[in-house]
């Protein structure tokens, strides 16, 4: 791995069961990658649900995860994406 040097981006998934995520070098190449699962319920017939706190969690455990298995990363930062998803809140507790 002595190729691989900085800056690094780090690229999001959040699936339905977890958030993945991968740290790559600007040049395309794999440094490490993260996982960290979230619960769905499905409290009625065709309903699932998720708490938005739960995919935090699953965000800052996957990037620790992440970045504790690549070599030597510092001074991560974030830029702006884009998101194709939705999540529609409600508030009933």
């Amino acid at each position: 791995m002595a190729d691989l040097h900085p800056p690094y981006v780090i690229g999001l998934d959040a699936g339905t069961e977890a958030l993945k995520d991968g740290l790559f070098t600007v040049q395309a190449a794999l440094v490490a990658t993260g996982q960290a699962a979230y619960a769905t319920r499905s409290p009625r017939s065709g309903g699932a649900e998720q708490d938005p706190d739960a995919w935090w969690d699953a965000l800052v455990g996957a990037v620790r995860a992440c970045l504790a298995a690549a070599p030597s990363v510092r001074r991560p930062r974030s830029e702006p994406g884009a998101n194709d998803g939705l999540a529609s809140f409600d508030h009933c507790d």
